[in-house]
């Protein structure tokens, strides 16, 4: 069978990529196939984060998502923590968290609404680029189209099979689940303390809705830690120390009972395309600050759906132009931004970055702001100060008779 575009993967960026493009062109995804491995709902490991970033995305494909989402936790901010400090930002309705199941079935039935036709439980085999398009075989079938979008996660099979190059970070996260603890229902946690024992990240816990639980009423704790050290042999184990940390919260957890993941590092240097491929989500890179992927993943939907409705009109299927799309645009900027942090953050110097966070006022609300998807905002930070802060810190530490100078 013959169609325009073949979309691999049924997560957010596959389905938002149709979205858009069907509010672009109804005409051309009328003539899309989505090819999913699994069969909606499945499990998928993640967060669920969902910033304000994300509506305005979803706003332009047709969703409305503050008034139609699927069942949520509506967050009240963010705790963060380090050590004996903690600082609490209050910021209602700037994130919500899902069961990554309910939110990408409900969003593969908009798709499916739409008109575009999935195949579930069909997974990719092979593909190869003929002169008129690309032919994609499946294990119940071959398709033919003008051009293939890989949507099909950080271990994409169709970025292997068009020879993309893989030698770039990866980042691993683990994951477990407790029903949750009266008290813990306001806020996101976000705690730096595990870095003092040779984490560069942080651990979590957010309340989430229990997939069980059909009203949508009953939440569950998500606690997971996100380590992005790249040389394996200065990783350490994070099981035994996550269950440490858990406890400390009031879970236990056996190491067994966490699950992990990885995630494909964003980078400067990447390439998102070739002739009629393009990729998407957490195949192209992922946000190495926070490792929090929905909204970018939505972002690199409405990517490749405009990408692919340029080509049709120019019959030019090279796609020269997305990767330089990507990066000179807000999502390129942002996953900059983002990368400069984490290599400021994650570092031998996390010590004084986080201490000069929790003394000077406004920093960390400014920085959740942004981690809320709002626009970054600099006015008012006197950014001499946190460097003046910063270099002060580091200079008591290796001249302790400065100690004696604190106010």
């Amino acid at each position: 069978m013959s169609y325009f575009a073949i979309i691999v993967g049924a997560g957010p960026a596959g389905l938002l990529c149709a979205l858009h493009l069907h509010k672009l062109r109804p005409d051309l995804a009328s003539r899309l196939l989505i090819l999913e491995k699994k069969s909606h709902p499945r499990k998928k490991l993640c967060g669920g984060g969902v910033n304000r970033k994300a509506f305005g995305v979803l706003r332009e494909a047709g969703i409305d998502f503050e008034c139609e989402a699927p069942a949520h936790f509506n967050a009240g901010g963010y705790d963060i923590r380090f050590r004996d400090k903690r600082h609490i930002v209050e910021k209602p309705g700037g994130t919500l968290i899902f069961d990554r199941a309910v939110l990408d079935s409900w969003l593969c039935d908009r798709v499916r609404a739409a008109g575009i036709e999935v195949r579930e439980n069909e997974a990719v085999e092979s593909y190869e680029v003929a002169r008129e398009g690309v032919v994609v075989t499946t294990e119940k079938g071959t398709y033919e189209a003008q051009a293939i979008v890989a949507c099909d996660g950080v271990g994409s099979k169709v970025r292997k099979l068009a020879g993309f190059e893989d030698e770039y970070p990866r980042a691993r996260l683990i994951q477990g689940e407790r029903p949750l603890n009266p008290g813990d229902e306001n806020y996101l946690v976000f705690d730096f303390s595990c870095m003092d024992h040779g984490i560069q990240g942080y651990t979590w816990l957010f309340p989430e809705p229990d997939p069980a639980d059909r009203t949508g009423k009953k939440l569950v704790a998500k606690i997971g830690l996100y380590d992005r050290t790249p040389q394996a042999s200065r990783r350490v184990n994070p099981r035994p120390l996550l269950c440490e940390i858990a406890r400390g919260y009031g879970y236990e957890f056996a190491e067994s009972d966490f699950e992990s993941w990885a995630i494909r590092e964003w980078t400067p240097r990447s390439e998102f395309a070739k002739p009629r491929v393009l990729l998407a989500g957490d195949a192209a890179g992922a946000d190495p600050l926070v490792a929090e992927g929905l909204h970018q993943a939505f972002a690199y939907g409405r990517h490749a759906a405009h990408a692919l409705a340029a080509a049709q009109v120019a019959r030019d299927y090279s796609f020269k132009h997305y990767t330089r799309d990507i990066r000179r645009g807000e999502l390129g900027a942002e996953l900059a931004r983002n990368r400069l942090g984490a290599g400021l953050l994650y570092t031998p110097a996390y010590e004084y970055m986080l201490r000069a966070g929790f003394k000077l006022p406004g920093i960390l609300e400014r920085v959740f702001a942004y981690v809320a998807g709002e626009a970054p905002e600099l006015s008012g930070l006197q950014p001499r100060d946190v460097v003046t802060k910063t270099l002060w810190h580091t200079a008591r530490r290796i001249l302790p008779p400065l100690r004696l100078l604190d106010p």
